[in-house]
């Protein structure tokens, strides 16, 4: 069944392998709808394989922990490279700390508020989820990377991701579609162009 992912070659890529950069970050917008697994994920566990290849969904793995995620064209991502090596890194909880706290002072900048740091490496909104978030990090680098949902419907997760094997306490066994939320579903209807200003402010320097 592996065989049938496709070769990781998002945006972010390249900057995920750059060994000579102390400091990097690309904001993109995905091209189409895809499902991403997390490094440890199994398609029979975690997408509905029929419903994929009846819509031609292309799945693919990265190779940062969490759980599998939905791109779509109403998602941004958020990429970051520490060009760090291993005895100045500090633990991925501040990583993750440091990143989501930049991301949501943008978005509060924008207006955006009830914004919270939830679970291991969640952003909320109104106590929903609008983005996840993953780490990749060996001796030289740390490479964080964000899902940020601005306008895409919740169902949609819930057509391609089965519930997950982990989930936070947060979560209270709810499905995907109400647990997560949006940016425009909340009532802020932001541009992609507007949201990607607002973070970049946030995170252009270390």
């Amino acid at each position: 069944m592996e065989n049938i992912l496709q070769k990781y070659d998002l945006p972010d890529l390249e900057l995920r392998d750059d060994n000579i950069s102390s400091y990097r970050y690309l904001i993109w917008q995905p091209q189409e709808v895809m499902v991403i697994l997390g490094r440890s994920n199994q398609i029979a566990d975690a997408v509905f394989l029929e419903n994929c290849l009846s819509d031609k969904v292309p799945i693919m793995q990265r190779p940062t922990g969490g759980q599998s995620v939905v791109l779509s064209t109403k998602m941004l991502a958020i990429s970051i490279l520490a060009g760090e090596e291993r005895e100045k890194q500090l633990p991925s909880k501040e990583y993750f700390r440091i990143y989501n706290e930049r991301i949501m002072e943008g978005l509060a900048q924008l207006g955006v508020k009830t914004l919270e740091y939830k679970g291991i490496s969640d952003i909320t909104l109104n106590g929903k989820k609008i983005a996840g978030t993953a780490l990749y990090r060996n001796r030289q680098k740390v490479f964080y990377h964000a899902i940020l949902n601005i306008g895409e419907d919740p169902f949609l997760l819930e057509r391609y991701l089965r519930y997950p094997v982990r989930a936070p306490e947060y979560r209270e066994k709810r499905q995907h579609h109400e647990f997560v939320t949006s940016i425009h579903k909340e009532g802020f209807s932001f541009s992609h162009k507007r949201i990607e200003k607002a973070i970049a402010q946030q995170i252009q320097t270390w």
